[in-house]
């Protein structure tokens, strides 16, 4: 029954290489009409799958003036546009033409028509466009409009669409930019986006899928560093972002006040997953824009928000970037550095509570081993270990607070870490208030040592931990095998002489590191009585 339907819908189709570019015939195609090819039906394209959109409005909507139709499409698509004055158009059929969308340029010849279009993934799969009417019937303007269901999961703001008439092929550095067609390119993990990008001598269309319903950006940025702000020399960067795009020139860590709408952009956030697209010259057409150089590999940067994240705000661990030339789609990962206040958070931290507060805790323990240490010499040791440890660690707080501008908990270290430095920071306070000691122990006495020793130890054991979590943290943020490695080997030289005193306090109590750290002499050899000597 196939063969038989497509042998009918020869006279349409002049080969069966590829659709639509050789469907030569157009109709008023409706979704559940009968299809081409191995396609028996076409599919309702309402929720995406295919789309019309229009620069005009009614008020300019004049008989022989051109306008732009885009159809777009949520997978890389073959496209067909129809009006009912007469045109059909659309005859792309070569592999590298399938694409998110294609833009006609459409002659209007009376004072309405509609528009209908197709979208084809394959022989099997074409999807019917809504149609769309034009002309003096219609309200102030056409703006893109998600399905219903669409709309129900998310709002998506409806924004005009304003797709500019393309432009005389411009020309950079003296030489023809030759056309790219459909890359993909993905930007780093599974659960990052998904960047494909088409250049058409003189623009660059450019799609971002993300599977989560979030926020989310993309931008040319500059520098050493894989920063949003470039280095401070600034990043040129698009986001999706409560159902529109906007275009930002960020220079700082900081979200940016407000940004410029992109005309003709497409912000779909719903159902669990987030697709942006958009079209930009090539050249920078100010100050703060950066231009895209095909042959050149450029610093191409993103981040997105958690699902259920829908407005731009703060990030940290879902960003990344890669170096892309726009002129082969060859990309190389290229992984953020690690800034200066997180470097200082690092060692900090690190130092504190993978050396001085765990050695602090743990001299405070040989008081009862170390009977013949000098008198107090445990405490004045304790005591130094844990000021330099309890200084260190404020000032590794205070570090993490200028890494990230604000107070923010949004994994398993950040929180572990303030639980820690809140105890860590309660510890001397605690100890100023301990009663005296007396004989016997009064009731009071009990009650601090049992909270300022089990307190302590909960700290310190926490801090261990996060320190471990911390080299994770640096691990899944993609800080690179560098950072990680630096990581690695400071907790290292911090925590395992640590680790090998306490266990050897536990073997050996009395032994020479103990002694020489509390300052008890050697014991003197014990030398055998001498013989009597016979008369």
């Amino acid at each position: 029954l196939r063969l038989a339907a497509f042998l009918l819908t020869a006279g349409d189709v002049r080969l069966a290489s590829a659709f639509p570019g050789y469907l030569h015939k157009c109709r008023s195609w409706k979704a559940g009409d009968s299809g081409y090819m191995m396609a028996a039906k076409l599919l309702d394209g309402a929720k995406g799958e295919c789309r019309l959109d229009i620069a005009a409005a009614p008020a300019d909507y004049l008989p022989g003036r051109t306008y732009t139709v885009v159809v777009r499409s949520l997978t890389p698509s073959y496209f067909k546009l129809h009006s009912s004055d007469g045109h059909c158009l659309g005859d792309a059929y070569s592999d590298d033409a399938a694409s998110l969308f294609q833009s006609f340029e459409w002659n209007a010849t009376g004072s309405s028509a509609t528009l209908y279009a197709l979208c084809g993934t394959g022989y099997t799969t074409i999807y019917a466009a809504t149609p769309v009417d034009v002309g003096s019937s219609q309200s102030a303007q056409v703006t893109t409009k998600s399905s219903t269901s669409l709309s129900q999961a998310q709002r998506i703001e409806e924004t005009p669409i304003n797709i500019p008439i393309t432009p005389s092929v411009r020309i950079t550095n003296g030489s023809p930019i030759p056309s790219v067609g459909l890359r993909e390119v993905d930007l780093g993990t599974q659960k990052d986006p998904k960047l494909a990008f088409k250049l058409d001598r003189h623009e660059l269309t450019v799609s971002v899928r993300l599977k989560a319903q979030a926020w989310l950006g993309v931008g040319i940025s500059t520098g050493n560093e894989l920063s949003m702000s470039g280095s401070s020399q600034g990043s040129d960067m698009v986001v999706c972002s409560d159902g529109e795009v906007r275009r930002y020139w960020v220079t700082s860590h900081v979200i940016p006040p407000k940004g410029s709408l992109v005309p003709g952009a497409e912000c779909t956030q719903a159902n669990g997953n987030t697709l942006m697209t958009f079209r930009r010259y090539l050249e920078a057409e100010s100050p703060s824009q950066r231009a895209i150089t095909p042959g050149v590999a450029q610093r191409v940067i993103f981040a997105y928000g958690g699902d259920g994240e829908t407005r731009l705000q703060n990030h940290h661990s879902r960003r990344g970037g890669l170096d892309i030339d726009f002129g082969t789609a060859a990309g190389s990962v290229k992984h953020p550095g690690l800034p200066a206040a997180l470097i200082l958070h690092m060692m900090l931290m690190t130092t504190a509570w993978g050396a001085c507060l765990p050695l602090g805790a743990i001299v405070a323990r040989m008081r009862n081993t170390m009977a013949e240490a000098p008198e107090g010499s445990w405490f004045h040791l304790h005591y130094r270990f844990q000021s330099v440890g309890w200084s260190l660690q404020i000032l590794g707080f205070a570090a993490a607070l200028w890494y990230t501008c604000r107070l923010q908990f949004d994994s398993l270290h950040t929180g572990v870490g303030l639980s820690v430095v809140i105890l860590g920071t309660l510890q001397p306070l605690n100890a100023a208030l301990r009663p005296h000691v007396s004989e016997p122990k009064s009731h009071g006495r009990m009650v601090f040592e049992s909270l300022h020793r089990g307190s302590g130890w909960i700290a310190v054991v926490l801090g261990a931990v996060n320190v471990v979590l911390g080299i994770l943290l640096i691990h899944e943020r993609r800080f690179g095998a560098g950072a990680v490695g630096f990581a690695v080997a400071l907790a290292s030289c911090c925590m395992v002489p640590v680790v090998a005193f306490a266990v050897l306090g536990v073997l050996v109590p009395d032994n020479k590191v103990a002694r020489f750290l509390l300052g008890t002499r050697t014991k003197a050899p014990t030398l055998p009585p001498p013989p009597h000597c016979s008369e």
